[in-house]
């Protein structure tokens, strides 16, 4: 029995877990569910994606072009208990494999992997927020962000990923509203994203989930299961859970403040994360002795949005302004469809 429950709907997507060995099939069955998928024990047509073994490739590629390789587009992702030798990995690359997975090291990587071949229009996005130096003031825009997104009357999760940060509640006002922490999802139903939401404790339309950080792979799991509903996910995370979350999020963001030596730090800092990131961009605070134009000339990132800084005690959520950082959400989120 799968140690993630799930709750089977006709609309999810499939899964085929094909030619693995008991402990290996149990496990793939265990994250493909997690990914709310529907698991089969061969490609069908329509399938999200082919969960294997190194064994398994052989007779996949020579099904290949053949009725009995069903859903020849879907990725094929190879699983492993033991680490790979090279041959391994030409064998994974040469019959055409998404990526090659070692468990249970990889379980979150696998978990990601599984998030982007499940994911449907209209569905949750994640929107992760990273600071491109100390002090950038990443957890002040992904509030404002969340704020902006909860004003165009889409459900929207602020979710606090930065172990090192004053605390999202506090930053907003909403210490006193009751309701779940990361504490209460430690062993949450992977699958019941809508479960969740609804227990966290709401602010202005913002469902916020806040409190003591977890393992990445605990906050891999929740983010999966929150992407499962309609919304969107907004993510402010620290820079050493930053390139876990990358892999499952819809953009990446990185705030950067115009002046030399922050800019500096984000070049470094965009570098460790361009890999991971599927979309990046950079929000700009023009507040410095650097254009906006050789900002994103250093960081060879797109602009997504620049704004001056608010006065001082202005406070994300609460004290919403006509300019500055509000108006830059607010753009942001009119142009999401087009951009998506």
């Amino acid at each position: 029995m799968s140690v993630f429950p799930t709750h089977p709907h006709r609309s999810q997507p499939t899964a085929a877990v094909v030619d693995l060995p008991p402990d290996l099939r149990q496990s793939a069955i265990d994250h493909a569910e997690a990914a709310q998928m529907r698991v089969v024990t061969e490609p069908q047509p329509g399938c999200a994606v082919v969960l294997t073994g190194l064994t398994g490739l052989a007779n996949l590629s020579s099904a290949a072009g053949s009725a009995s390789l069903a859903s020849p587009d879907a990725p094929v992702i190879v699983l492993t208990s033991t680490a790979p030798r090279a041959a391994d990995w030409r064998r994974a690359l040469d019959a055409g494999a998404a990526s090659l997975r070692i468990l249970p090291g990889e379980s979150a990587d696998l978990l990601a992997d599984l998030a982007g071949a499940s994911r449907r229009p209209g569905r949750g996005a994640i929107i992760t927020v990273v600071p491109g130096s100390g002090g950038a003031g990443a957890t002040s825009l992904a509030a404002r962000l969340a704020g902006a997104a909860a004003r165009t009357g889409r459900p929207v999760t602020l979710v606090d990923a930065d172990p090192s940060g004053p605390g999202m509640e506090h930053v907003i006002g909403a210490a006193h509203v009751p309701g779940a922490h990361w504490p209460d999802f430690a062993d949450a139903d992977a699958a019941a994203g809508s479960a969740i939401r609804s227990a966290l404790p709401q602010i202005d339309g913002i469902h916020l989930l806040t409190g003591p950080v977890p393992a990445a792979a605990t906050v891999g799991r929740i983010l999966t299961a929150l992407t499962s509903v309609d919304g969107f996910v907004v993510v402010d995370a620290g820079l050493g859970i930053a390139a876990e979350i990358a892999p499952l999020s819809r953009e990446v963001l990185m705030v950067v403040h115009a002046r030399d030596l922050t800019v500096r730090s984000a070049v470094r800092r965009a570098e460790q994360l361009r890999e991971a990131a599927p979309s990046m961009g950079i929000a700009v605070r023009r507040h410095g002795d650097v254009g906006v134009r050789d900002v994103r000339a250093d960081l060879d990132l797109p602009v997504a949005m620049s704004f001056r800084d608010s006065r001082p005690g202005v406070q994300p959520v609460v004290d919403v302004r006509r300019g500055g950082a509000d108006a830059a959400c607010a753009a942001f989120w009119s142009s999401w469809e087009a951009r998506s």
